[in-house]
């Protein structure tokens, strides 16, 4: 037994070598992506303001928006330290350079998991091109991501209150954590029932997963119930807002085929564009997931509901990050797909050299496919970062030649971010209408005012103010513009 023994530490042993060579290298891409220019997501912006806000008002919890709060409190003591967005960005890069290590690391925990194929899974997680992208934003998948394949270790190993702890963390950065709680409740009611006794052999610890985490949706619930006037409401406002960019509350408003379609959006249509015909490994090894792997499982599967149902329900946007929670998920079915492949081979030929002879040519096919479909990706993925947001860079580095004493009006985060303007020198309402118009002259009162937002909304400031700067190539009726409101 000794030298096979001996021989599984070394096959785990060069899988944790090589799934972590390849992220480390990867992680050195992002890192010089993100070294190029500003983040081309705008919401991550958005997330870095509201950390801004809760570091001035630790109580105004309405500040966040329909956004869930723990991303925005993570970032506060960045904040108050002193941290820019792109730092958020660089620990991005080094989290998800973790998914695919904690993967591996994951998997070979099953004894019935050969390292190859736990290696295979760290390689397909490692280069799926929404993960490697989403690894130079400042938004919260990185983390989620890592968070559920935590979540599905502490699971499987029955640590339940390490389960319980990151599931709760989980829950108050992500919805998609709160399909897989569901999940969680009904995968431990079927043992409960299965067992036919009250509580299986771990004692109540075994709810700790489901009541914690329901605990802290409650909690969050509670606390914005003032807030929004109704419980949930900003659930309710989350899935109003994307109602409203669709003009349409179900994908089956566009008839049956158009709802089917949109059933197997981020089943299949994101999952091929991702990865390729790689994707065809998928179904194959799907079954050993739900079989062996039930923690990865819940939060696959329940993260994979939830974007497909909200999708379908028009309560999301339909963007392509959304995936990045299911990529462990998809990830090691298509490792488990090619074991499938080998064991279908043996079976037919009977011969032991027949699976290397399968498995050798299908996991490389794939790893070309996938690899060679990420670099096409972040080729455009660097354009965007290298080329985007001319006009708010040129916007902020206008504020940031305004006069230190003078307060700025800003309603556009990314302008807030970019000019790296101390955070007090801020006033995040919107200067659209007659109230935003009337607000601002209220307080030209004392001192002038720099305004610096979209130009359809200055249109009641123009007959008290000046517009001193519009970046290069601006349109005419349209784009950004800096206003000046003199004292009066």
């Amino acid at each position: 037994m000794a030298p096979v023994a001996t021989s599984a530490r070394w096959q785990r042993k060069h899988t944790w070598l090589a799934v972590g060579v390849v992220s480390l290298a990867l992680a050195a891409w992002r890192a010089h992506l993100v070294g190029l220019g500003p983040d081309p997501d705008s919401d991550a912006y958005g997330h870095h303001v509201i950390a801004r806000k809760v570091l001035d008002a630790p109580g105004a919890h309405g500040v966040h928006w329909v956004w869930l709060p723990l991303f925005h409190w993570l970032q506060v003591p960045l904040v108050a330290l002193g941290g820019t967005i792109d730092l958020v960005r660089y620990l991005n890069v080094a989290v998800w350079a973790a998914v695919p290590l904690v993967l591996a690391g994951y998997l070979m925990r099953d004894e019935t998991t050969h390292p190859l194929v736990a290696m295979l899974a760290g390689f397909f997680c490692a280069l799926c091109p929404i993960g490697m992208q989403m690894g130079t934003t400042a938004q919260p998948e990185p983390l989620f991501g890592l968070m559920l394949v935590g979540f599905a270790w502490a699971y499987d190993r029955r640590r339940f209150g390490w389960a319980a702890a990151v599931l709760s963390a989980a829950v108050l950065l992500r919805y998609e954590a709160w399909a897989v709680l569901l999940g969680v409740g009904l995968h431990q009611a079927f043992r409960l029932l299965r067992r036919r006794k009250l509580r299986d052999e771990d004692g109540w610890g075994f709810l700790a997963p489901v009541i914690a985490p329901g605990l802290a949706v409650l909690g969050w619930a509670l606390v914005r119930w003032p807030i929004d006037g109704r419980f949930l409401g900003f659930v309710l406002d989350t899935r109003r807002f994307a109602t409203e960019v669709h003009a349409s509350e179900s994908a089956f408003e566009g008839g049956l085929l158009t709802g089917i379609r949109d059933c197997l959006y981020y089943v299949y249509d994101v999952a091929f564009r991702v990865y390729g015909w790689a994707i065809l490994l998928f179904p194959l090894g799907l079954w050993g997931v739900l079989r062996r792997h039930p923690g990865l499982s819940l939060s696959g599967l329940g993260a994979l509901g939830f974007v497909t149902l909200t999708w379908v329900m028009r309560g999301t946007l339909g963007l392509d990050r959304h995936f990045v929670a299911v990529i462990p998920f998809y990830a090691t079915a298509m490792a488990l797909g090619v074991e499938s492949l080998v064991r279908l081979v043996r079976s037919r030929t009977d011969k032991s050299l027949a699976g290397a002879a399968v498995v050798l040519p299908a996991a490389a096919a794939s790893l070309t496919v996938i690899a060679w479909g990420m670099v096409v990706w972040m080729g455009h993925w660097r354009g965007a970062i290298a080329g985007g947001f001319r006009d708010r860079l040129a916007v902020a580095d206008f504020l940031r030649q305004v006069p230190e004493d003078a307060p700025i009006v800003c309603d556009e985060a990314t302008v807030e971010v970019l000019s790296e303007l101390d955070r007090s020198r801020f006033e995040r309402r919107s200067p659209a209408g007659e109230a935003g118009a009337e607000r601002i002259l209220e307080r030209s009162r004392e001192q002038e005012i720099f305004v610096a937002s979209w130009l359809g909304n200055l249109e009641h400031l123009r007959p008290h103010g000046t517009i001193v700067f519009r970046p290069k190539g601006a349109p005419e009726d349209g784009g950004l513009a800096v206003m000046v409101v003199p004292a009066r």
